[in-house]
């Protein structure tokens, strides 16, 4: 399982200054910018979104938005591991 931190480049945050909240969150986590507007060009729309994709990169499931109301965590556990039940 591969997680990664992508910028949608909306914001107008420099590339260096989301390296530094992710530093600054002492999160571990590969970062990418979408140059290209890969969001949109899978029919992603909205932000904040989490996307699991299986390992041939097909779109599993999507999550939008957080309003720390829900239980994410909960919620992603229980998908990577169905994910990681189906093969």
């Amino acid at each position: 399982m591969v997680v990664w931190v992508v910028d949608s480049g909306i914001s107008n945050d420099t590339v260096e200054k989301q390296r530094r909240m992710i530093s600054a969150q002492h999160w571990d986590l590969p970062f990418a910018v979408d140059s290209e507007n890969l969001e949109h060009r899978m029919g992603l729309y909205g932000l904040p979104k989490l996307v699991l994709l299986d390992k041939t990169g097909r779109i599993r499931w999507v999550h939008d938005g957080f309003d720390g109301s829900e239980d994410l965590a909960g919620q992603l556990t229980n998908r990577i591991e169905e994910l990681l039940r189906s093969g």
